[in-house]
């Protein structure tokens, strides 16, 4: 799985990331830091995640 090079995703100043990455399996997540990363560039990443607690064992 590979992402294409968009050049709309490299026009932002900023991303936010709000409870994604505890979704994504390992090959997604290896393709999302690429193109959050490589492609996008954002000057400013905000990534949450939930809290601990949250989940309900």
């Amino acid at each position: 799985m590979g992402a294409t090079r968009d050049e709309r995703r490299a026009a932002c100043d900023a991303a936010a990331v709000v409870e994604v990455i505890e979704h994504l399996d390992p090959p997604r997540l290896a393709n999302f830091e690429h193109v959050l990363f490589g492609c996008a560039r954002p000057g400013t990443v905000v990534l949450t995640t939930p809290y601990r607690e949250y989940k309900v064992k």
